[in-house]
């Protein structure tokens, strides 16, 4: 035996184990380790942006070539912790679920996802329920889904409005976000990203997605959020073409 040790999954969900606890269990990645492990679940253990920053450098020395699922939800992780956990998604990353739901990512903290997401060719599922994204998270959302491999993003309960909804229907009928949207800027950083949501999808551009191929079998949930009849008018062109997209409890007249 090389003494290497493989393992499958690694769950300690709820056990409190803070930014001390994961700096105990980053040793277990150190560059050099034998470690290699496929699925890390720390789900609810107050980790906050400290923790996430100690984790995401560890799993980048060691493990971001053989772990395949982050679950991360309910721990407090926050624009900062975003921007570090979106450096395990650089080229090269073998993860293909990443979940950070229930945590206080703002908008912000969607831009720096959003700008991984458009060099990485490896994540499927991206779950963010119970955030606080908003219109500006989502539409960098959709800017990345045309270069992304997402199949599955998880947007339940995130205040996204009309100009949210009607940017990921575009995205998903291979519409270019900034054809939709008028900008005076343009995309040079991820704050840049906040000033480009002023302009609303007009009903001649929902006309237009529908000559559109869409993203057929694309999960996209919106489960309690915002939007009303513009944003549900755009999606239901993705739903009609093949998206499975989830409206429960929205503001549709």
């Amino acid at each position: 035996s090389n003494g290497s040790s493989a393992l499958s999954g690694l769950k300690l969900r709820n056990n409190c184990l803070e930014e001390a606890g994961v700096r105990e269990l980053a040793r277990l990645f150190t560059p050099g380790s034998t470690v290699t492990i496929r699925a890390l679940d720390l789900g609810t253990n107050d980790l906050c942006d400290g923790g996430a920053q100690v984790l995401a450098t560890a799993l980048n020395l060691c493990c971001n070539k053989t772990l395949e699922s982050l679950q991360l939800p309910n721990n407090h992780i926050g624009d900062e912790g975003a921007r570090v956990l979106s450096k395990l998604l650089n080229d090269g990353s073998s993860i293909t679920s990443l979940n950070l739901a229930m945590n206080v990512i703002s908008p912000i903290g969607a831009c720096h996802l959003a700008e991984a997401l458009r060099e990485n060719s490896t994540l499927s599922s991206l779950e963010l329920r119970s955030n606080d994204v908003r219109d500006d998270g989502a539409i960098a959302l959709a800017s990345a889904l045309p270069t992304s491999a997402l199949a599955s993003i998880g947007l339940e309960d995130n205040r996204v409005g009309d100009d949210g909804a009607c940017a990921l229907a575009g995205a998903l009928c291979g519409a270019e976000v900034g054809s939709l949207f008028s900008s005076t800027s343009h995309r040079s950083s991820p704050q840049r990203w906040l000033v480009l949501c002023t302009a609303h999808m007009k009903e001649r551009q929902i006309e237009e997605l529908r000559g559109r191929p869409a993203r057929e079998g694309f999960h996209l949930d919106l489960t309690h959020n915002l939007f009303k009849d513009q944003g549900v008018c755009a999606l239901a062109v993705a739903l009609a073409k093949g998206a499975d997209v989830l409206l429960e409890d929205n503001d549709i007249g």
